[in-house]
């Protein structure tokens, strides 16, 4: 998606100052005061915006302008939707970090037997691993306990898991 022009977000200033000049007509050096935008901008944005040509110079009327930047401005338009946009980018963005905050996964309490499988874990069939739990901390918690067990008695796992000793 394209970049919006940064006036975009200014429209209700822009009007205010529209509201405090006296001339019928803007042409386009008051359009790049205005809008805070360069020639070839201001030029494009003057016709876009319903400019005309008088003699050799391009104009906008101002009532004309005014009335534009009302309809830009009404709530389904390009500055309230601009804006709106933004809020719902920041929301969205301390959703994800409330969402990704640390969680604290609880240290296992270690088995008391060297080949017993620690607490929630169980083999209801050989090739085939149970794991209860209440939530995802619970699950991670005694996966961990499993992990440990394995690294403090590697031979006592195996038994555990009812596993031989040809697949190491």
């Amino acid at each position: 998606m394209p970049r919006k022009p940064g006036w975009y977000t200014q429209t209700p200033a822009i009007r205010s100052q529209l509201l405090k000049l006296d001339a019928p007509t803007l042409d386009r050096e008051a359009f790049q005061l205005l809008f805070k935008v360069q020639k070839r901008q201001a030029n494009n944005l003057m016709r876009a915006l319903g400019g005309y040509k008088v003699g050799t110079s391009f104009v906008v009327d101002r009532q004309a302008l005014l009335d534009r930047l009302d309809e830009l401005s009404a709530v389904r338009g390009v500055a309230t939707a601009e804006i709106q946009r933004k809020v719902n980018v920041v929301e969205r963005i301390e959703a994800l970090r409330q969402e990704a905050r640390t969680v604290r996964i609880p240290r296992p309490r270690p088995a008391t037997g060297n080949s017993r499988l620690p607490e929630g874990i169980s083999i209801p069939a050989q090739g085939q691993l149970l794991i209860e739990h209440d939530g995802p901390e619970q699950v991670l918690s005694r996966i961990l306990a499993l992990i440990e067990m394995a690294n403090r008695d590697f031979a006592g796992f195996q038994k555990a898991i009812g596993g031989g000793s040809d697949g190491v």
